[in-house]
């Protein structure tokens, strides 16, 4: 499977010096995550984006996260500008997640493509009120090897959470509902323990 170096896009071919395993959108790859029970991670963004750039020059770019993302994920970039649709429907997930849209959008998905956690930019350590990648990393590993049941359970509540926004988004947008359903979201996630709920 090819690599970022011969992609057609400029933000692709701008991660392929990455040291992170970086692979371009596809089924192959999803399959790959499959074959090595691993997780995929999708980074989102676009040459003309600036934090794009921020989050590889710092997050992506730290060699203990590169580590862990190379052992632990398969990773993903994708060009918004090459795939608008994607780009949607990733959005949608980590604003529904976190409270925030814009690029880049950072996605956890299964090995079915089912989005369980994200958000947008992650700084490489914690900072004030966003969690660092390096803890993000821990707590979605920990979450996947002990409780895959409760990753299905997210992102089944996740699909049904997008599912009723699109299906209000016909006129204009109830923002009470939305704003009750993301706080909701945002709420039972333990920044300290990672997961959801009180458990």
């Amino acid at each position: 499977m090819p690599g970022l170096e011969k992609s057609s896009s400029a933000f692709l071919r701008q991660a392929a010096n990455s040291p992170i395993n970086w692979w371009p959108w596809s089924e192959e790859v999803v399959e790959m995550a499959r074959r090595e029970d691993k997780l995929v991670l999708v980074d989102v963004g676009a040459s003309w984006c600036r934090w794009c750039h921020v989050v590889d020059e710092t997050t992506y770019s730290n060699p203990e996260m590169a580590e862990v993302v190379n052992r632990e994920f398969v990773a993903n970039k994708v060009d918004r500008d090459e795939m608008p649709d994607l780009d949607r429907e990733l959005q949608m997930a980590a604003q529904v997640i976190s409270n925030e849209s814009g690029w880049p959008p950072t996605v956890f998905m299964t090995q079915d493509r089912e989005v369980f956690f994200g958000g947008t930019y992650f700084p490489p350590e914690d900072v004030v009120g966003r969690p660092g990648m390096k803890k993000v990393l821990f707590y979605v590993l920990k979450l996947w090897k002990e409780r895959r049941d409760r990753v299905n359970e997210i992102s089944e509540g996740l699909k049904r959470a997008i599912e009723e926004w699109k299906s209000q988004s016909t006129g204009l947008a109830d923002y009470d509902s939305l704003e009750a359903l993301m706080s909701q979201v945002a709420s039972s996630y333990d920044l300290e323990y990672g997961g959801w709920g009180t458990a």
